[in-house]
């Protein structure tokens, strides 16, 4: 800032005075700068003239702390003949808190501590250390959440900066995408002053999908057998799978029901199971044994599960004989030959 003085000088000798000279003799220094409207002027005896002083106070004057400085006129004629005017100009105090977060955000896991570095300056132009309480708000509204500094309170001078660090605990059962905005503010109670920051915290999602199927007995061909396919989201976020038939035999089928209802997706919230019905037709010329049809979920992130579906065969035996003749004449003591075909129907 650049304060001003309207300065007033006269001649009161009995001689006009020409190129009277205006200048400064004492400063504070060349941080300080001094300028003056005019460098001389010429004055009739009793006559009275103006000029400015303009002083530039500097951003980093302390405060309170006064500046002095004097102006002196000069006789061209007689130098031993002189004005003095003494100035002074005190800088206002002020203190001007900064406040920053690094990182201002983090994603971190449930039951892991986010930590942040929060940068605390006092701009302010006071001489003394200036008491700074700092606090961070409390995550009252996340059940298991901790915040923590690890000072409650700075002493800063005007320019000087320190850090506190701020650590952020995440409860283990928190879930996937929770978003946390915690606020740190410093306040300087004596000054009135407050300066503030916002961090933010999120929770990475956690995968972790269980799958069971039940065994059901052995199947005959041309049936159909059911399998109870339960889906346990032990993660910390809900998930939604589409269902689809990854692999079966040539001639099978498969399709998915919750109850009576068909359905291609399903969803499962986190922390519960969810089952559903997997059917299987096999074909009426299925061979005996054990099949592996597979049932593949997708999920809405780009992961695929499959689950094999064993599936027994039943073996079953049947032959059978015919003829193509059944009834041949035939002479005493001749051959009659039947031609038979054997076939396995099993």
């Amino acid at each position: 800032q650049t304060v001003s003085f309207g300065i007033f000088i006269t001649n009161k000798g009995d001689v006009r005075e020409d190129n009277i000279q205006l200048r400064q003799v004492i400063g504070v220094g060349e941080n300080w700068p001094l300028t003056l409207s005019r460098d001389s002027v010429s004055l009739d005896p009793g006559e009275s003239t103006n000029f400015t002083v303009f002083v530039t106070i500097p951003d980093d004057a302390p405060g309170s702390v006064p500046g002095l400085f004097q102006v002196a006129a000069f006789s061209s004629v007689d130098p031993t003949v002189r004005a003095n005017m003494q100035l002074t100009v005190i800088p206002a105090t002020a203190i001007d808190i900064i406040m920053s977060a690094s990182p201002e955000q983090l994603s971190v896991k449930p039951g892991d501590t986010a930590t942040y570095t929060i940068q605390i300056t006092n701009h302010g132009n006071l001489p003394s250390a200036v008491k700074i309480d700092v606090s961070a708000q409390k995550p009252t509204s996340f059940p298991g959440w901790l915040a923590s500094l690890d000072r409650n309170t700075v002493y800063l001078r005007g320019s000087e900066t320190t850090t506190v660090t701020l650590q952020v605990y995440v409860a283990p059962g928190a879930i996937a995408d929770t978003r946390l905005e915690l606020v740190v503010s410093g306040f300087s109670a004596n000054y009135a002053a407050e300066g503030r920051v916002t961090v933010t915290t999120l929770v990475q999602r956690i995968k972790d999908l269980q799958f069971s199927v039940s065994s059901p007995p052995p199947v005959k061909v041309g049936r159909a057998v059911s399998y109870d396919l339960t889906i346990t989201n032990a993660g910390n976020g809900d998930e939604s799978l589409d269902l689809y038939k990854d692999y079966t035999p040539t001639g099978w089928t498969m399709d998915f029901l919750d109850g009576p209802a068909a359905i291609s997706n399903v969803f499962v919230g986190h922390g519960e199971a969810k089952t559903i019905q997997v059917r299987v037709g096999v074909s009426s010329d299925a061979v005996a044994g054990t099949h592996y049809p597979t049932v593949r979920l997708q999920d809405r992130f780009g992961g695929s599960h499959q689950v094999v579906l064993t599936t027994a065969v039943e073996q079953f035996f049947a032959v059978s004989i015919t003829a193509s003749e059944f009834k041949l004449d035939g002479s005493p003591g001749t051959r009659v030959e039947y031609a038979l075909q054997v076939t396995n129907e099993g």
